[in-house]
């Protein structure tokens, strides 16, 4: 029996996308492939324990003193660690979780996310350090985007009070900010496969960057996966719903301008040809601004968070992508096409998807053409039958936790 230690920032949890994710990890290597798990979760105190995993372990996160210390020495002063890693890292805790490591004694320490990977070096046990995605790239983005990010500090303003959110959303010191974090965190990522025995990544792409500019080949595919129990055999599209559905995290700022872009941008083109149309807008924690613009227009649902998204989803004739910013892959895309329902993205939205399932996506990147398609397939204009017979089995294929939990056991091994 292989002993696993993870560690984390956050707990595992069917509410939101990377918890979901590393919940199944966990859950996968426990019950598929009969392996010890314990856990050590950085900052988050409320969480609901699970049954696969044998060990909680609970660590306070930084003081707001020692945080604020990381980021002026570490981040300001030295430039050796993003403001994410500063937020999370302490030399106290990293003594704590030793001990831990020493008394647990695993056979392999997973690391999740960037913010966690300076308590995996120097580890007499094999370590692997779950990227997600290539952050660097979305700050990149993000300070290049001709209409710009309202919120750089996303889902972290929630804790910060609002003279400081104040002072980081003026466009000069925002700026700054993302200048310097885009810095930093490239640096950090592209030396993590120096540090770790292996590095995972959900994109293709970025999986092929990462070896590129790292001059390493220790870096590997693990995809975000989607729960295919619950596909119907068979199912017919509701030909006369008009209904195109958006899933996403809406106060994490690339989901927040992909809805406003699409909302100021290519839903006026739909509606002038289709004034029946319905939008679904689904995910937690939408902020003002979308609920401000969306309360003045008819036929918009922005319901937050829902506990069963496939009931939304069944109901829709397709899910769109409109994203300008961001990086990794998107799981709606999978959560959508698992049902055969048709996406239309932009190409960053689809970025990073297998050749085999990306064929089936409609990538539209003008404005016009991404309104078009829309309407084509709210109109059954668009040939939509070998989405519907071919993407269930193909995300059956590859993005099942049972594959994907597979693949991570090959990758601990």
């Amino acid at each position: 029996m292989k002993k696993i230690l993870f560690i984390s920032s956050f707990p595992p949890s069917d509410y939101g996308a990377r918890p979901k994710v590393f919940m199944n990890y966990m859950k996968t290597l426990a019950l598929n492939h009969n392996c010890e798990i314990s856990l050590i979760i950085i900052g988050a105190n409320n969480y609901k324990k699970h049954h696969f995993i044998k060990n909680y372990y609970f660590i306070k996160k930084p003081s707001f003193i020692t945080q604020l210390l990381n980021i002026l020495y570490n981040a300001l002063i030295l430039r050796n660690l993003p403001i994410q890693s500063c937020l999370y890292w302490s030399k106290i805790n990293k003594i704590k979780i030793d001990d831990l490591i020493n008394q647990l004694n695993p056979d392999v320490v997973f690391c999740e996310m960037i913010r966690t990977a300076l308590y995996g070096k120097n580890l007499k046990s094999k370590t692997v350090l779950d990227m997600a995605d290539l952050l660097s790239r979305r700050y990149y983005q993000q300070m290049n985007e001709k209409d710009k990010i309202t919120h750089v500090a996303g889902q972290y303003e929630k804790s910060l009070n609002k003279f400081v959110n104040k002072v980081i959303n003026y466009p000069a010191i925002q700026n700054k900010i993302l200048e310097q974090e885009y810095k930093l965190l490239k640096r950090f990522e592209y030396s993590m496969p120096s540090l770790f025995n292996a590095v995972t990544l959900v994109s293709l792409k970025e999986v092929q960057m990462l070896k590129d500019a790292s001059l390493k080949e220790n870096i590997y595919w693990l995809p975000n996966g989607v729960d295919i129990s619950i596909i119907p055999k068979t199912r017919k599209l509701l030909v006369n719903n008009k209904t195109i559905t958006f899933i996403g995290i809406l106060d994490n700022p690339h989901n927040e301008h992909g809805v406003l872009h699409f909302l100021d941008n290519i839903y006026p083109h739909i509606l002038n040809k289709m004034p029946n149309v319905k939008i679904q807008i689904l995910g937690r924690n939408p902020t003002a601004i979308i609920l401000d613009k969306t309360d003045k227009m008819n036929n918009i649902l922005v319901p937050g968070y829902v506990e069963d998204l496939d009931e939304y989803i069944q109901k829709s004739n397709l899910t769109i992508i409109p994203l300008k910013v961001g990086s990794g892959v998107k799981t709606k895309i999978f959560e959508s096409l698992k049902y055969g329902i048709p996406v239309v993205s932009t190409s960053l939205g689809a970025e990073g998807i297998i050749p085999i399932l990306k064929k089936f996506i409609f990538i539209k990147d003008n404005v016009s053409d991404f309104a078009e398609t829309c309407v084509r397939i709210l109109n059954n204009d668009v040939e939509i039958k070998e989405i519907q017979n071919s993407t269930p089995q193909i995300i059956n294929s590859y993005y099942s936790w049972n594959n994907i939990g597979a693949r991570l056991y090959n990758i601990i091994n």
